[in-house]
């Protein structure tokens, strides 16, 4: 549900793009800004304070992989990690 953050935020998401290379609509979270990470950890640490509980399930079962497979640069990263 993170690309509900796209309209107060748009840098956080990933860049999807068609088959022919052309940008369209903006997906999940994008893994290969910096700028992602500092965010969640801001979000986290909020919600440790909020839900001091052990376990805290953030989801992620329903992210689209197939705007992470069409953006170059989450490619690339993904073969470096």
């Amino acid at each position: 549900h993170t690309r509900s953050w796209g309209k107060g935020h748009p840098e956080l998401l990933t860049q999807c793009y068609s088959a022919a290379g052309e940008k369209t609509s903006l997906g999940p979270l994008d893994p290969t800004k910096a700028g992602t990470f500092v965010s969640m950890r801001a979000l986290f640490n909020e919600l440790a304070h909020v839900f001091p509980d052990e376990y805290l399930h953030v989801g992620g079962d329903e992210t689209d992989l197939a705007c992470w497979k069409s953006n170059p640069n989450v490619t690339a990263w993904m073969q470096k990690k």
